[in-house]
């Protein structure tokens, strides 16, 4: 959330990409290093009650390890968030493989962007690390990412593709805060964004 919403002058050393145009709400889905995907689909169940115009996850779930039934129950979630107008931002996972089990980033859709990491170095190209494929639509920096001070004092580095969906999130507050629609959105992020060959 520090790169997402931090506001100026914290005693993080942080300012996010959004702090101005965000509210965040605390939807948690991951406890003691488990996000069973029930939870998920609470959690965006909930999102579409209390009206959120984002949802960003930092999470990936295996598709194909899941039930019929449990994919459905996700896919008609995803699906009812979009069609309720809410930006679904996800990162694609840090398994250097092709994204296409890894879900809720390759569900896609037109409200659903799928988040890569970029590498720190000055050439953009995916961090090694990054998961990547045909739905994943954007890429922004995800390695050896700054967030500030620990409650000790020591500077936090830290990378994946959890870091990198926030700052796609912030940017998508801000379009979202200057009135574009939100079925423009992604059009528009992607519009703009350097494209280059994988």
């Amino acid at each position: 959330s520090r790169l997402l919403a931090a506001r100026g002058n914290n005693s993080f050393g942080v300012v996010g990409v959004a702090p101005d145009h965000v509210t965040l709400v605390s939807l948690q889905v991951c406890s003691a290093g488990a996000c069973p995907l029930v939870y998920l689909v609470e959690a965006i169940d909930m999102a579409i009650d209390i009206e959120v115009d984002v949802v960003s996850m930092s999470l990936r779930y295996f598709i194909n390890t899941y039930s019929n039934a449990e994919r459905s129950l996700l896919e008609d979630i995803l699906r009812r968030a979009q069609e309720e107008d809410i930006i679904l931002v996800s990162g694609a996972g840090n398994e250097n493989i092709f994204a296409d089990n890894c879900y809720p980033c390759w569900n896609g859709g037109p409200n659903g962007i799928c988040v890569a990491a970029l590498s720190d170095g000055p050439d953009y190209e995916l961090a090694g690390f990054s998961n990547y494929g045909d739905r994943v639509d954007i890429a922004a920096f995800g390695q050896n990412l700054y967030l500030g001070t620990s409650s000790s004092g020591n500077h936090v580095t830290s990378s994946g593709t959890s870091y990198a969906t926030p700052i796609v999130s912030g940017a998508v507050a801000i379009l979202l805060s200057l009135g574009v629609d939100p079925l423009m959105v992604k059009r528009l992020l992607l519009a703009g964004a350097d494209h280059f060959e994988t």
